[in-house]
């Protein structure tokens, strides 16, 4: 084993057994501790089910260390009273406390290295820079626009969400240049992300947020009749469940269509099924225990997640681990992972066409089950080959011994002074 080193993980999301951010800031902080001395910084709401996680694992299994750190006494109010739109709020405002919290934690144990995980958003400044140690941040994600004519027009909320999101991005993507000054390696998730960075002559290393566990491959699929798609994620605008329902009635195929999730858009989507006349074949589950989800995919022939902006999706991944093909937007994560043999990607030019797209890919993969079982077995041999928690694991420990070694294939090795508003 390589020389272990002293790495601090700052992980506001780390949660086992869930998916995102929170699954993301669990697994990588278990690989990480494979290989080195860790300590993980996060929420002390995360702290019952982390101690749960940790009793579940193997005796012999590495642990990392789990440093406990709240919000301030009015961001912890404004979430005990469920206030709408705090949350972003509250992130920045622990991010701005954590600073502090690294100073003493790194005169406790003078980490070799600092790594920002979660949240994986460009848009504001992590905790662990301006310490006068090795950084890495990310891999980052989050940088993609919403196109004009894709904007929901319809739902004010939403579209007020995505203005802010798209103003706010051109913003952050002007002061990019900055980040140069902290890091000693960018990671990014996404084409989209890599390429912002390089337009403001930073470069950067791409690497996958997410992963999944090595598992065996699907047992065969029995040929149905009818044609059975699944979406999994929360139920927003982005996430394109409206494209999804219109592009099911577009198909004039006469599939099922079972939407695993929640979120604010539910009722307005159970009513546009209504509207379309296709709630016979729409159900609507709300949120399953993961385990439960787990289970389900052999039960179905197609993951339909037409994303608008995404990094890499945990769903995305576990439903091609489970021999399903994909239909994408071909934007963020998912156009990194899905490729011509696992599934199909369409272009998100404009409303009409893009569900356009998706119906002809629907009715595609009806028609053609052959391709529909090849794609299948291809998904399960890409995800299984590239995006394992092992695999990333040595990616970013290749990282950390390209940054501590004076060989980062992305910054040299700096460390930056305190930034401005931590």
């Amino acid at each position: 084993m390589d020389h272990p080193y002293k790495v601090l993980l700052s992980a506001y999301s780390c949660r086992p057994g869930y998916g995102g951010e929170s699954g993301i800031g669990w697994s990588i902080a278990l690989q990480v501790a494979k290989r080195h001395d860790t300590v993980v910084l996060t929420r002390s709401g995360n702290r019952p089910l982390i101690e749960r996680g940790l009793a579940s694992l193997p005796p012999a299994a590495p642990r990392p260390q789990f440093v406990y750190f709240d919000h301030s006494p009015v961001a912890m109010a404004t979430q005990k009273w469920g206030l709408p739109g705090t949350s972003w709020w509250r992130y920045q405002s622990w991010q701005k406390r954590a600073h502090q919290e690294i100073e003493q934690l790194q005169r406790r144990f003078k980490f070799d290295l600092l790594h920002h995980l979660t949240w994986a958003t460009f848009r504001s400044v992590p905790a662990v820079w301006g310490h006068g140690v090795p950084t890495v941040w990310g891999p980052v994600t989050g940088i993609a626009y919403t196109p004009a004519n894709l904007l929901p027009w319809r739902w004010p909320w939403e579209l007020l969400h995505e203005l802010v999101r798209n103003a706010s991005n051109f913003r952050t993507r002007t002061r990019l240049d900055r980040a140069a000054g902290f890091c000693s390696a960018i990671l990014v998730s996404t084409e989209e992300t890599r390429s912002a960075f390089a337009n403001s002559g930073i470069p950067t290393q791409v690497i996958p947020e997410a992963g999944i566990h090595e598992m065996p491959p699907p047992k065969p699929r029995e040929m149905r009749s009818t044609l059975k798609l699944m979406f999994s994620g929360r139920i927003l605008f982005y996430k394109g469940v409206h494209l999804a329902l219109h592009a099911l009635k577009a198909s004039g195929v006469q599939a099922e269509f079972a939407i695993f999730g929640d979120g604010s858009l539910r009722r307005a989507m159970e009513h546009l099924a209504r509207r379309l006349a296709i709630s016979d074949r729409v159900k609507f589950h709300g949120w399953v225990d993961r385990d439960v989800l787990l289970g389900l995919y052999p039960d179905f022939d197609v993951f339909l997640f037409p994303s608008l902006h995404d990094g890499i999706p945990q769903a995305l991944l576990e439903a091609m681990a489970n021999g399903l093909p994909a239909i994408c937007v071909d934007r963020g994560g998912p156009a990194m992972i899905v490729n011509e043999q696992c599934g199909i990607r369409v272009s998100p030019d404009n409303f009409d066409q893009l569900v356009a797209d998706l119906a002809r890919a629907i009715v595609r993969y009806d028609q053609d089950r052959a391709l529909l079982a090849a794609h299948g077995a291809d998904a399960y041999r890409r995800v299984t080959n590239h995006y394992r928690w092992d695999i990333l694991g040595e990616q970013l420990n290749s990282v950390y011994h390209q940054v501590l070694e004076g060989r980062a294939g992305t910054l040299s090795n700096r460390s930056g002074p305190r930034p401005t508003g931590a």
